[in-house]
């Protein structure tokens, strides 16, 4: 339970996209490292497809492309912290 847990971080290893309704209220202090600013914009396309799922092929390159950012901030930054490294090993 709490803000920064295992999920988010599986999330982006199994090449989805996390969604975080509610991450304009994440403490400060709180997941200094997470893409936030990434965050919101996944939000705001998730959002997008919910709302008109009949335009979904026009956000797949918009989805890709996000899945990639994320795993490519996994990749950069995950080598230093502990739950990445468990991440990595159960591969």
């Amino acid at each position: 339970m709490g803000w920064d847990c295992m999920r988010h971080y599986e999330i982006i290893k199994a090449g989805a996209i996390p969604y975080f309704p509610d991450i304009g209220e994440k403490p400060p202090l709180t997941m200094v490292e997470y893409p936030s600013k990434l965050q919101h914009y996944a939000n705001e396309t998730l959002m997008s497809i919910l709302l008109k799922p009949s335009k979904i092929v026009e956000f797949e390159s918009r989805l890709a492309k996000l899945s990639g950012e994320f795993m490519a901030w996994l990749n950069q930054k995950g080598q230093s912290d502990v739950y990445h490294s468990i991440l990595s090993k159960a591969e």
